[in-house]
């Protein structure tokens, strides 16, 4: 038989007139269906998404990741479908590192629409890295001194520049470096060892400090 519509859901379903057939059919009168007796279920096509991603980021202090759009597979030749992919997701936590990515359902649109059933990607299988954020120490210096036969100074000042809002993020310096020479006159400091410290330390790499000097 024929259902009255292609689409999913309850269908009226005609079909031919029935006949009686046997050496005593002529016997009986079949009463024939009634144009609603006979129905049909259509269930929505399961179809799938591919090459759904999102993308890497620099640490920023949010969650926020930009979601990159898939393709959908499955869909019937001449049906007009879509998929609504959400701009944005949410990796599962704001700091340096691999994480899962959380998207909002995607939805289905088009003329044709409601005749698939679009399995949404599991958590787990869209993932993303973000990236530690450089950040430099400015106004670092080295402490002139007196001449005393060696060439070890101390470095004084400074400031980090480049973290985001309010991180809790502060560095460590020797408490002492050497210079290239221990006479008197101006001398290169080669500044090494400097640390990162803090709740938020692991979200920055340090840019290389460039060398002062001393008199």
């Amino acid at each position: 038989g024929k259902a009255d519509s292609k689409n999913a859901g309850i269908k009226d379903v005609k079909i031919d007139e029935i006949e009686l057939r046997g050496s005593k059919s002529k016997n009986y009168e079949l009463i024939q269906p009634k144009k609603d007796d006979v129905k049909v279920e259509i269930s929505p096509l399961d179809i799938n998404i591919k090459d759904l991603s999102a993308m890497d980021k620099e640490y920023d202090g949010n969650n926020k990741v930009k979601i990159q759009r898939g393709t959908l597979e499955g869909i019937l030749n001449g049906d007009t479908v879509s998929a609504k992919i959400p701009e944005e997701g949410q990796a599962d936590d704001k700091n340096a590192g691999k994480h899962k990515v959380h998207i909002e359902k995607i939805k289905l649109e088009g003329k044709d629409a409601k005749n698939y059933n679009l399995i949404q990607p599991e958590y787990g299988s869209i993932t993303m890295k973000i990236s530690q954020k450089p950040i430099s120490i400015v106004g670092l210096e080295a402490q002139d001194k007196t001449y005393d036969g060696n060439n070890i100074v101390k470095l004084v000042g400074g400031k980090i520049e480049g973290k985001v809002g309010n991180d809790d993020v502060s560095f460590l310096v020797p408490d002492t470096v050497v210079s290239e020479g221990s006479k008197v006159g101006i001398h290169r400091v080669i500044i090494k060892g400097i640390k990162l410290e803090g709740h938020d330390a692991n979200n920055y790499k340090l840019e290389k400090v460039n060398d002062v000097t001393v008199k």
